[in-house]
C-alpha cells in the first residue's frame, strides 16, 4: 500500500472522528423529534428539510469553494457544525427547545455539512499524487462503510447509558478535534484565482464547463438515472424483506450485516480493479454490479443469498462513488472542482424524491415490490450500457486538463 501524505492523514483522521460523532447526531436528532412531538410527520419533515440545501445551494456553494481559500472554508464549516450541535442540548437543558428550533438547526447543519464535504473532496487532489487517488478514495469510503456499521451501535450505547444531551456533547467534541486537525493540515499554496470576475459569472461558467464536456455530461446523466433506479429499490428494500421475504426483524438485520461485509470487500478491491481497467470501464462495471444485484434479489430465498445480492447492490454503489470521485479529481482542473462536485451532488439529491414517488406508486400497482426491483435493475443496466457505449466514442484521456468546454 502506498504511503499517504502527512497532511492527508491529519485531515482524514479528523474527518473520520467527526463522521463517527455524526452517527450520534443522526440518531439523537430524530429521537428528540419523537420526544417532542411523537409525530411521524414531523420526523419526515426534518428529513426533508435536511435534504433541501443540496437542492437549493449546491451550485452556489461549489462556486464559493472555487473562489476562496479552501482550508478556511473547511474550518468555518466545521465551526458552524460545532456551534449548531451545541445549541440543541443547551436549549433542551433550559427547557426552551421547540420543534421549529430543530427545523432551523437541521437546515443549517445540513448546509454546513454540504459545504464541508464538497470542499473536502475538492482538496484531496492537493493532498495526494494523481496515481494514488483511487486508493485514497477507497480509504475514505472504507472508513465511511465501517462507521455506518459500528457508528449506530456506539451511538445507541452512548445515548442509552448517558443521555441525549451527553450524546450531543460527544458529537461536539469530535468537531472540536476536526477543527484542530484542519488547522494542522497544510494545503499546498493555491493558485491565484481570478478576482476580476463577478460571483454569478463564475457560477455560470461552472455550469457551462460541466455541461460543455461530453464526459461530464454523460457522467451526470448516469448519476441521475442510476440513482433513480437505486433509490426506487433501496426505498422498498425493507418492505421486500419483511413482506415478500417474510423475514423477522433479526433476520433483516442479518441480511444488512452480510451486505455490509460485501461492501467492505468491494472497497478493499477497488484499487486493484481500477489498475486493470480505465476510469469509465470501472464506473460502468460498478453500476452493472448494482444492476445485477437488483435483478437477482427478488428471486433469492434464504438469508445468506439475500445478504449477498444486497451486498452486490450496495457494493457496486460503493465502487461507483470511489471511481467517480477519483475520475473527477484526476481530470477536472482544480479551479472548477468545487462546482463540478456540487453539481453531481445536487443531481444525486434531485433523483431521490422522484424515485420515492415512482417506487411508492409502482409497488401499489400490479408490478408489486418485486416487480419494481426488476424495473429498477433494467433502469440501471440499460443506462450503464448506454453510458459505456457513449464513452467508446469519447477520447478518455487520463491527463488533467483534457476536459474542454
Amino acid at each position: 500500500m502506498k504511503r499517504y501524505s502527512k497532511d492527508f492523514l491529519i485531515l482524514f483522521s479528523g474527518q473520520t472522528i467527526s463522521n463517527l460523532g455524526n452517527q450520534i447526531y443522526l440518531i439523537a436528532l430524530p429521537w428528540l423529534v419523537y420526544e417532542l412531538t411523537h409525530s411521524s410527520f414531523d420526523m419526515g419533515t426534518i428529513s426533508a428539510i435536511m435534504a433541501l440545501p443540496d437542492l437549493l445551494f449546491a451550485l452556489i456553494i461549489g462556486t464559493i469553494i472555487d473562489r476562496y481559500n479552501r482550508k478556511r472554508i473547511l474550518w468555518i464549516a466545521s465551526f458552524i457544525q460545532l456551534i449548531i450541535v451545541l445549541i440543541i442540548p443547551i436549549l433542551f437543558i433550559t427547557n426552551m427547545l421547540e420543534i421549529y428550533h430543530i427545523y432551523i438547526t437541521g437546515f443549517l447543519y445540513s448546509s454546513a455539512t454540504l459545504i464541508f464535504i464538497t470542499c473536502y473532496r475538492s482538496c484531496i487532489p492537493d493532498l495526494t499524487d494523481e496515481d494514488s487517488l483511487v486508493e485514497v478514495n477507497s480509504l475514505i469510503q472504507l472508513s465511511l462503510t465501517l462507521i455506518k456499521m459500528i457508528g449506530p451501535l456506539l451511538a445507541g450505547i452512548i445515548i442509552a447509558n448517558f443521555g441525549i444531551v451527553e450524546g450531543f456533547m460527544v458529537d461536539a467534541f469530535t468537531y472540536f478535534l476536526l477543527i484542530i486537525c484542519i488547522f494542522n493540515t497544510k494545503l499546498p499554496k493555491e493558485k491565484v484565482r481570478k478576482r476580476n470576475t463577478f460571483f454569478f459569472d463564475d457560477l455560470k461558467n461552472g455550469i457551462t464547463f460541466t455541461l460543455g464536456s461530453k464526459i461530464l455530461r454523460y457522467l451526470i446523466w448516469l448519476v441521475l438515472i442510476v440513482n433513480i433506479g437505486m433509490s426506487i429499490a433501496l426505498s422498498l428494500m425493507v418492505f421486500h424483506l419483511r413482506g415478500d421475504g417474510n423475514l423477522s426483524a433479526n433476520q433483516v438485520g442479518y441480511v444488512y450485516s452480510i451486505s455490509g461485509i460485501f461492501s467492505l470487500g468491494f472497497t478493499l478491491f477497488a484499487p486493484k480493479i481500477a489498475r486493470k481497467m480505465g476510469s469509465m470501464s470501472a464506473i460502468s462495471l460498478a453500476c452493472m454490479i448494482s444492476g445485477l444485484g437488483l435483478l437477482f434479489i427478488p428471486f433469492t430465498q434464504n438469508i445468506i443469498l439475500k445478504g449477498i445480492t444486497l451486498g452486490l447492490i450496495t457494493g457496486g454503489g460503493t465502487l461507483g462513488a470511489i471511481y467517480i470521485n477519483s475520475m473527477l479529481q484526476k481530470q477536472v482542473p482544480s479551479e472548477y472542482l468545487g462546482r463540478v462536485f456540487a453539481t453531481t451532488q445536487m443531481i444525486s439529491r434531485v433523483s431521490v424524491p422522484l424515485a420515492l414517488v415512482v417506487g411508492g406508486w409502482g409497488s401499489e400497482t400490479r408490478f408489486g415490490v418485486s416487480g419494481m426491483f426488476i424495473i429498477s435493475s433494467f433502469i440501471v443496466i440499460l443506462s450503464t450500457l448506454g453510458f459505456y457505449l457513449k464513452m467508446k466514442l469519447v477520447n478518455d484521456s487520463k491527463r488533467k486538463g483534457e476536459i474542454q468546454v
